[in-house]
Order: structure tokens, then sequence, then C-alpha cells
């Protein structure tokens, strides 16, 4: 679902408009049917509102999602989940590949697969989170991207750590252990990234909550599948009103 399904009803809601003035005589009664359309048209969109709202916030939170991390153009990793701070299964390199081949072909139902959500991230979006810590190393915002523009994230980690450590008199031997360790307990480059994604996207919503998604998401940088009325209208509505209206609503 797209902005379509916004401009498609204005658009007749528009041209019902302009015939009332065209084939209605009286000025006033033309007026009067006029805003009668206005006002039906609005009390429509505010129940269909009303109704995805209510029904993402009984599903987001208790459904599994699918949260896959875009970074310079290419999906690199992603995670299923229900919640962020619940148990998250981690996307390995075939599963990566599969989402990859749906998303060129279109196929978004396979993509969608089991999930409530497909939640795409650009890694722009993460920007933000401040420092995060990976086996008792403190990882800075520079080091974690760098890693995701490393074809080999384990060791840009392994590096980064022990030149901190101990400079230049790092040892290969320690460093070659601590790749095969952390190479062990993933299933390649895509789950390591996965990891270190879900760490900077759960900082990121710890600081800031649910509105940071909607935040990133009118900016750009988050895409929903599907895509429903709500997100087609976020597009559309000035964020600060979305809010108030959510608010008042179901109380987001």
């Amino acid at each position: 679902m797209s902005i379509a399904i916004i401009l498609v009803p204005a658009f007749i809601v528009a041209i019902m408009v302009v015939l009332c003035f065209v084939l209605i005589k009286k000025k006033f009664l033309a007026f009067l049917a006029a805003n009668l359309i206005i006002f039906l048209a609005m009390a429509a969109l505010t129940y269909y509102v009303y109704q995805d709202l209510h029904e993402m916030q009984a599903r987001l939170p208790v459904e599994q999602k699918s949260f896959l991390l875009m970074h310079r153009g290419k999906l690199i990793g992603g995670f299923t989940a229900i919640s962020i701070d619940d148990s998250i299964a981690m996307l390995d390199e075939k599963d990566i590949n599969d989402i990859r081949q749906y998303a060129e072909s279109h196929d978004y139902d396979k993509m969608l697969d089991s999930n409530y959500k497909i939640i795409i991230i650009d890694s722009d979006a993460l920007a933000g989170f401040g420092m995060l810590e990976l086996d008792n190393f403190a990882i800075s915002e520079d080091e974690f991207f760098a890693m995701l523009d490393s074809d080999d994230a384990i060791a840009t980690f392994v590096e980064m750590s022990q030149r901190r450590q101990f400079g230049d008199s790092a040892d290969p031997a320690l460093a070659e252990a601590l790749r095969q360790s952390l190479k062990a307990s993933t299933s390649g480059e895509a789950q390591f990234k996965a990891q270190m994604f879900a760490m900077a996207f759960g900082a990121r919503m710890q600081k800031e909550g649910v509105w940071y998604m909607l935040d990133e998401f009118k900016a750009g940088n988050i895409i929903f599948y599907p895509e429903t009325i709500t997100f087609s209208l976020l597009k559309t509505v000035p964020t600060f009103i979305f809010k108030a209206v959510g608010h008042k609503l179901i109380g987001l």
C-alpha cells in the first residue's frame, strides 16, 4: 500500500465536491452537499485510521516481526523478534540471500513469511545510539559503521579491540584466537552484523521509544511492509499532528 491509498480517495472526494457546485443550482444546497461529502470522507478516514492504529497497538507488541538492515543500498543483516527486549533470532547468510532475491523479484509476501510486519531500517536511522558494548569492549559509532562497511566485520572488530588494548604490541595469536571464537559463536558475517544491528537499534529504541521509528519512517529511513493507511497518512501529515491524534485515539 502506498501514498495512492490517500491520494485516490482524496481525488474522488474533490471531484464529488466540484460536481455539487456544477449540478446543484442553488448555491446554499450545493454548499451543504459539499460539506456533507467532506464530513463523511473525514469520518471514514478517522474510522480507518483508528482501526489501523488499534490493530497495530494490539498486534505489534505480541507478534513476530522481521527487522532488516539496509546499508549503502544493500540488505546486509537482520533478525526476527516479537520485542527487542525478548530473545531474538539472527538471520544467517542464506536467509539474507533469500530475502534479497524476494525483494529483487518484488515477492513481498514471501519476504513477509509468517511475520506480522517487515521493518527495513537504513543504517542512517541508527546514528545517535552513543556507545555499544560487545565482549566488554566499548564500540563507538564510527567503529560500528566501519564494521558495517567491512567485508569481514569480525576481523575488523578484533583488530580494533586489540589495537585499543595493546597498541602496536598486540599478539597475532591472541587476535586469531579471538577471531575464531567470535566466528564459532555466529554462523557468519550476516549474523555478526545482525547482532551489532540489534544492539544499536535496541539502544535507539530504549533512548527514544516508539516515536523514534515513526520519525525515522517519515524521514525515509525506515520502511514498513505491509504499509497500511496509517503509514500512508503519516507521509502527508506533520508528525506533531499525527502524534496528537495517536495520543487522543489510542493513547500512544
